[in-house]
């Protein structure tokens, strides 16, 4: 969405697709382990995905492996663009969609259905309201009374 995204066109969507192939790629043909899908020290970028991640690129514009700074959140699959993108309308991220990705094609555990109120929509229960007031202390008789 350009009102949200200015710089975001379809060349920058390409690269991000080429982001995630060439991610796999690299992780395929140098033998790493697979938790470098969920979290690694590196990413596959050009100069156009630098600039936009905001993360410095050696030279050359083709996309390329570039080691990560310490403490950088964008190694590994879940913090690419394509997978950001993934279930987005260009407004919304929808994380949760994401996450239900993640458990059921990633970890094999699907979250459990919502609930049956959820899905036929019906609304919340309503609440009994709460006494404004509570009701007069009975005083205590004393015990030789």
């Amino acid at each position: 969405n350009p009102e949200f995204h200015p710089t975001f066109d379809d060349r920058l969507k390409q690269d991000m697709r080429d982001e995630t192939q060439h991610f796999f790629a690299e992780i395929l043909n140098a033998d790493l382990s697979a938790l470098n899908l969920l979290k690694s020290d590196f990413a596959m970028l050009n100069r156009r995905l630098a600039g936009h991640y905001g993360i410095p690129l050696p030279p050359g514009g083709d996309m390329q492996r570039v080691e990560l700074p310490e403490g950088s959140h964008r190694g590994g699959l879940l913090t690419q663009g394509s997978f950001l993108l993934s279930n987005s309308n260009g407004e919304d991220s929808h994380p949760v969609k994401r996450a239900v990705w993640v458990l059921d094609r990633l970890l094999d555990d699907p979250p459990a259905p919502p609930p049956l109120r959820k899905l036929l929509k019906i609304p919340p229960r309503k609440k009994p309201p709460r006494p404004s007031k509570l009701p007069p202390k009975t005083p205590r008789k004393k015990p030789n009374e």
